[in-house]
Order: C-alpha cells, then structure tokens, then sequence
C-alpha cells in the first residue's frame, strides 16, 4: 500500500525500477510483520486488515486510475 500511487508508463527501465521498489517494500513491510509490528489502527486509507488494504487498492486502481492510461499516452507523445 505504501506505492499505491505509483504508475506504470510503460517506459522498461523505469518499470523495473518501480517493481524493484515494491519487491523493496514488499520485504520491508514481511520484516516488520515477523516483528510484530504494522497498523493497529486506520491509517488513511489503510486498515491493519489486508483484505481492506487490497478492497482499497482495488478501488483505487478502478475508479481512481480509470483515466490513467489515456493521460500517460498524452503525455508519452507530447515528448
């Protein structure tokens, strides 16, 4: 949830650095959890629940990203 925002533009270099990102957090966040440690409570919009995290992503990337494509397409041909 902590690259909720992140876009993917397609452009390779820059997507695996992205996907290196999330690996990066997806194992921090794993370390953390063995820990004992993560959200107790509501945090935005993050739950400690993870299946409230991945309805909120979902809707995320619905509703929220559903002009995404288009914008970066736009932009990627302006340059």
């Amino acid at each position: 949830a902590s690259v909720m925002g992140m876009v993917c533009d397609g452009g390779k270099g820059s997507c695996a650095l992205k996907v290196s990102t999330a690996a990066g957090e997806a194992y921090l966040y794993a370390m953390l959890a063995l820990a004992g440690g993560g959200l107790d409570r509501v945090q935005g919009v993050l739950e400690p629940s993870i299946g409230s995290v991945g309805m909120v992503l979902k809707e995320v990337s619905e509703q929220g990203l559903s002009g995404m494509d288009e914008a970066v397409l736009r932009i990627i041909q302006r340059i």
